[in-house]
């Protein structure tokens, strides 16, 4: 920021010399610098530069002529009006500059630059000490704003406003550091930090998260949530392969307990009358017997002469035979 400095002196005649100018004297290091200076006389003058109280540069008006001291003479310049250019500069030129006007019948006047060089600020940035703020858990939580180059005043705003300082704030290291005690959902938003020198200014920027005990604990990550899913595919495959498994042993092991013409109705009936219908299951053939869809094992049945199954057909005329019929 450029301040405008003037220094009147009354001349013989009483006509002031006015000499001004709108640098401060604050630089960018390594950077060349130009002392600009003004006066409001119409008279011929003389522009003297000591640096360090020591005589180094003069120009003379009515001859628009410069001495400069040999030391000097690759790094000075001066302009029409007696202004000074410094080139090649480095914190050793952090001296005073004092300029000199002089006139003739008129009081000479002086104004001195107190030189002084600062590293550019860049690439500002805000860390936090917390990765993750939990409200109510996280008992306190500290932005730090740094530059990356250049030093100066540290500034914060906060979702584009100053900060409230009782309302949890507090500010450490030179207001560098903001720290937040108790933090909670009313802290959450945009911090902004800049840091300003005489010569430049930066800003950097940083959202504060702040999560409930509810969503911090419940919440869960991409990769968890994909794993989850995951699980759950190859969880329900592995119980469809279970039940697959369990049927197919059930089914084979009820083809070795019953081999192909067993069933579990075949048995053998002893049926008594003359008549018995087809859809009876106790239906037999002509020897009073027949085999349900399977072998079965046959003993004896006694029939005595006459006795008809329903086929008109006459019991053999040899005597009586006893037969036996088990039933299974």
């Amino acid at each position: 920021m450029e301040t405008k400095r003037r220094l009147k002196a009354a001349g013989r005649d009483g006509v002031a010399l006015d000499v001004t100018s709108n640098d401060t004297g604050n630089f960018i290091t390594g950077k060349d610098i130009i002392l600009n200076v003004n006066y409001n006389t119409v008279k011929s003058v003389t522009v003297s530069w000591t640096i360090n109280s020591t005589l180094r540069a003069k120009w003379i008006q009515s001859s628009n002529t410069s001495e400069i001291s040999s030391s000097y003479t690759q790094r000075l310049v001066l302009f029409n009006n007696g202004s000074l250019r410094i080139t090649g500069t480095s914190v050793t030129d952090e001296v005073p500059y004092t300029v000199t006007v002089s006139a003739i019948d008129e009081m000479d006047s002086s104004l001195t630059f107190m030189v002084k060089f600062y590293d550019k600020v860049e690439s500002v940035s805000i860390n936090s000490s917390v990765a993750e703020v939990k409200e109510g858990v996280t008992p306190l939580v500290n932005l730090t704003c740094t530059a990356l180059k250049g030093n100066g005043e540290a500034t914060w705003q906060w979702t584009g406003g100053p900060l409230n300082i009782t309302n949890g704030f507090f500010l450490l290291d030179g207001n560098k550091t903001l720290q937040i005690n108790q933090p909670n959902k009313t802290h959450a938003g945009n911090y902004t930090c800049t840091i300003t020198n005489p010569v430049s200014s930066a800003k950097g920027d940083y959202t504060l998260n702040v999560s409930s005990k509810a969503s911090s604990s419940s919440s869960l990550s991409p990769g968890a949530i994909a794993g989850i899913v995951i699980g759950s595919v190859l969880g329900a495959v592995l119980v469809i392969l279970i039940i697959v498994l369990i049927v197919w042993c059930v089914r084979k092991r009820k083809g070795k307990e019953n081999p192909p013409g067993m069933h579990h109705k075949d048995v053998l009936r002893t049926v008594s009358g003359n008549t018995l219908s087809p859809d009876d299951p106790a239906y037999f053939t002509i020897n009073n017997i027949m085999y349900r869809s399977s072998s079965i094992s046959m003993g004896s049945y006694i029939m005595s002469s006459g006795e008809s199954l329903g086929y008109n057909i006459s019991a053999p005329n040899s005597p009586p035979k006893l037969k036996q019929a088990t039933q299974v």
